[in-house]
Parts: C-alpha cells; sequence; structure tokens
C-alpha cells in the first residue's frame, strides 16, 4: 500500500482557493488506480489539509513546496510603457 498526495491552487471568483488530496495505491496486488482517500479545499492551506485528513507537517511542508514550485512567475509591464512602445514601432 503506497499514500499519494497532491495540493494545487485555483482562483475562484478572485480569490485563491487550496485543493488538497490524499490517495492510496496498491501495487503489490497489481492495481494502478488510485484510491480517492481525502479532499480538501480552502481558503487557508492547513485548513484544506485538516479537511482532507492530512495532519503530518513534514507532508504538508513538500505540499506547499510542491504548490510553490509549481506556480508561474509573473512580469509586471507597465501598460504606458507597451502602448508607446507599440506606437514606436507603427
Amino acid at each position: 500500500m503506497e499514500k499519494h498526495y497532491t495540493a494545487y491552487i485555483k482562483e475562484i471568483a478572485g480569490e485563491k482557493f487550496y485543493f488538497v488530496k490524499a490517495f492510496t495505491s496498491f501495487p503489490e496486488l497489481g492495481l494502478t488506480s488510485q484510491l480517492l482517500n481525502g479532499y480538501g479545499m480552502h481558503k487557508d492551506f492547513n485548513e484544506a489539509c485538516s479537511i482532507a485528513g492530512i495532519t503530518d507537517p513534514t507532508i504538508k511542508k513538500e505540499l506547499i513546496a510542491t504548490i510553490r514550485d509549481v506556480l508561474p512567475q509573473a512580469i509586471v509591464i507597465d501598460i504606458n510603457d507597451a502602448v508607446q512602445l507599440k506606437l514606436m514601432t507603427l
């Protein structure tokens, strides 16, 4: 038996929500599918983990690190600079 966890952030109506899932798989039985054991959604990461039944601090730390690694890096571009640059190329 193996335990697997996933976590991600999704924006809903302009607010960020954490989604956390806990799965169990049984590779020793030759089963390839995973069973969903827990699922949590909340604005607070720790609350989402609690709802999903995840209490181990090490697992929570790994999940939040995974989320941070996946978050896209944003580049801020001043709209006025972009318009001026476009006008200069016309």
